[in-house]
């Protein structure tokens, strides 16, 4: 769904571009913002762009959204990208109205990747995620960085640091077989 919050924050910014493919807020969460006239305010004016989509879209559809998508931020020329990554438009998912394959997340993500750029992913929401396991990041990853991000990730598996998440915390991961894993919350050195 639309990142409503995240439109608030930078809603009169000129300094980021915001741009979101979403279920149509006429029909879908939240309803009352991520519709496409709202494009920013003062200084913000054109840095928002919202690109709502029907209920039962497929692939298709959002790969003409992400078309323009990818024109308005060439255009922008920005330095990075941060992807929020909601996997609730999954066909599987509950709440979804989309008719999104698994496949398809894949498909996204080198679309994503295509803007070689450092790219944040904040994964925001999904509720089918047993379907959605074995996707990998590096799909996401741009081609130009993908070896530096492979040695990273496997010199980091073999010799992981667990740290503290607050006082007297960290955070453990259970597996679909119960075993536990630590977490860590970090970006990898890109």
């Amino acid at each position: 769904h639309h990142g409503n919050g995240t439109q608030q924050i930078f809603y009169d910014r000129d300094d980021v571009l915001y741009v979101s493919i979403h279920a149509d807020p006429s029909s879908d969460f939240p309803y009352f913002a991520g519709y496409s006239d709202e494009q920013g305010r003062g200084a913000g004016k054109g840095y928002n762009r919202n690109l709502p989509l029907p209920r039962g879209t497929e692939w298709a559809a959002w790969s003409e959204a992400m078309a323009l998508a990818e024109a308005i931020v060439s255009r922008f020329a920005p330095d990075a990208l941060v992807v929020s990554l909601g996997v609730d438009n999954f066909a599987g998912d509950p709440l979804s109205h989309f008719r999104f394959r698994t496949e398809d997340f894949a498909r996204m993500g080198r679309r994503v990747a295509g803007f070689d750029l450092p790219t944040l992913l904040v994964f925001e929401g999904g509720y089918a995620v047993d379907e959605l396991v074995g996707l990998s990041v590096d799909a996401l990853v741009p081609d130009s960085i993908r070896p530096r991000h492979a040695a990273y990730r496997e010199a980091y598996g073999r010799a992981p640091r667990a740290r503290p998440m607050g006082t007297q915390m960290e955070l453990v991961a259970k597996r679909k077989d119960g075993s536990e894993v630590m977490v860590e919350i970090a970006l990898s050195p890109l």
